[in-house]
């Protein structure tokens, strides 16, 4: 029986519910029919006791209310979900106040106000169409109550039966008023619920993304510690500055690593009469740009220093050959390599030899401000489809001439009020602006053109620039 009647319960409850509604509107439908069928209850009981005291009028008074709930239930099973509460609301407050002005208010039907003030709360989601509903009808309350004090009651009802009226009505406001506290009560333990839920599972999150960052900084930081080691490495095989300067005293030599270590290097060599000094980019940046420029140093070294050879045609042949060699077992034909600038001066004679794999040379005599551009073969040092001879330029240099050797890295790099590249004119502008100042002068103002210019746009590429004075 018990088995029975909760499921008759549920059914009167999931009436109209289907999947487009969301989760508070289910709810609200769920407990508007349980109060409908409250309200079918309390008007049978107050039928049943009408008849059984003679008060027909009383009795079919009390259908009223089973004919607004077969509406309401007819209306929320089609669907019509708004004119369903809208009929409620309005029967709520015409039903109960004619019948507490014409039963009188020793009739206690005055009391259904409560579980009625609460009702547009119920009903409408909107905050404050609810809250002014609500208010209208403690309003009409008000109204119906001094209504009562002064006129009718319009229906006689013996004394004797006006406390089966009292009782029934505390009954029913009692039970409307606690169901519908008990709706807000259990839908506001259900948020909690469900915000205690949301916050376990943000708190676990959140406790797994610090995790994860932990992890993610120490592997940085080892990382790092590695890329730092791999840097004291490149530069301990890369002693081109040192060389450099101790021939050269009047130079510079500016690196900027895109990361810490770079496939951008400089590389100087002394040999008898004649130092050899050159400004190489390798192909990428990074650990693997630094891995082949590892390699191009070591076969600029064997073949000037083992192989003896000191004219830059013939060093950037015999490196070309060695390069492809180097990179010759890999099952792909590797195009990594390297492009450069080889100069290669003699001390005795004051001539200048130079060489150049895509990167050219540049000249600015002492006597004027003109650069003096010698151009390179458009071929790098490795793989590279036809492979021609380089050519081999002499130029004669005086005292207070200065040459330039760089990469693309300066000249690339974006930034500026228009996001746009600084170019090769802008670099050898800026060049000629700054070359009658001392070379380590120059080099602090081409660090701080370049972070000038860069802003916070990220660097792209290594950055190298080789400047000698003669």
């Amino acid at each position: 029986m018990l088995s029975k009647v909760i499921e008759l319960w549920s059914k009167i409850s999931d009436n109209g519910i289907n999947d487009t509604l969301d989760f508070d509107e289910k709810k609200r439908i769920r407990i508007l029919n349980k109060v409908m069928f409250i309200n079918v209850a309390l008007a049978i009981i107050g039928s049943s006791l009408d008849a059984a005291n003679l008060q027909f009028e009383g009795a079919l008074v009390s259908l009223y209310p089973i004919t607004l709930s077969v509406v309401f239930w007819v209306l929320i099973n089609r669907g019509f979900y708004a004119a369903a509460k809208w009929v409620t609301l309005i029967f709520i407050i015409t039903f109960i106040s004619s019948i507490s002005v014409g039963f009188g208010s020793k009739s206690g039907i005055i009391v259904y106000f409560i579980p009625g003030a609460l009702c547009p709360m119920l009903l409408f989601k909107k905050k404050l169409l609810s809250l002014t509903l609500s208010l209208l009808v403690i309003l009409v309350m008000v109204g119906v109550y001094f209504a009562g004090q002064n006129y009718g009651p319009y229906y006689w009802i013996a004394d004797s039966e006006l406390i089966y009226y009292e009782l029934t009505s505390l009954a029913g406001g009692v039970c409307l008023t606690i169901l519908i506290l008990w709706h807000f009560i259990s839908t506001n333990i259900a948020y909690e619920q469900v915000i205690l839920t949301k916050n376990t599972v943000l708190k676990e999150t959140n406790q797994l993304i610090e995790k994860q960052k932990l992890a993610l900084e120490n592997n940085n930081e080892r990382l790092t510690d590695s890329m730092e080691y791999a840097r004291k490495i490149q530069r301990a095989m890369l002693p081109g500055k040192q060389v450099l300067g101790s021939v050269f005293a009047n130079s510079f030599a500016f690196l900027l690593p895109k990361d810490i270590v770079s496939g951008d290097f400089f590389w100087a060599q002394s040999v008898g009469d004649k130092i050899l000094f050159a400004v190489a980019d390798c192909t990428g940046h990074g650990v693997p740009g630094a891995m082949v420029s590892v390699l191009c140093s070591r076969v600029l070294n064997k073949v000037v220093l083992e192989e003896n050879i000191v004219e830059p045609s013939g060093i950037l042949n015999r490196s070309r050959e060695l390069v492809i060699e180097g990179f010759g077992s890999s099952e792909k034909l590797v195009y990594d390599g390297m492009d450069i600038s080889l100069c290669v001066y003699n001390f005795k004679t004051n001539q200048l030899d130079w060489a150049g794999a895509n990167n050219p040379l540049w000249i600015i005599r002492s006597e004027n401000d003109a650069v003096e551009v010698l151009e390179p073969n458009r071929q790098p040092i490795g793989n590279y489809g036809v492979i021609e001879t380089f050519t081999q330029h002499r130029v004669e240099v005086k005292k207070g001439d200065a040459v330039y050797l760089f990469s693309d890295g300066f000249a690339d790099q974006f930034g500026g009020e228009r996001n746009k590249k600084y170019t090769i004119k802008g670099f050898q502008n800026f060049l000629i602006s700054i070359s009658k100042k001392e070379m380590e002068e120059q080099r602090g103002l081409l660090m701080s053109e370049f972070e000038r210019w860069r802003g916070d746009v990220d660097q792209l590429d290594d950055v190298c620039i080789l400047g000698v004075r003669f």
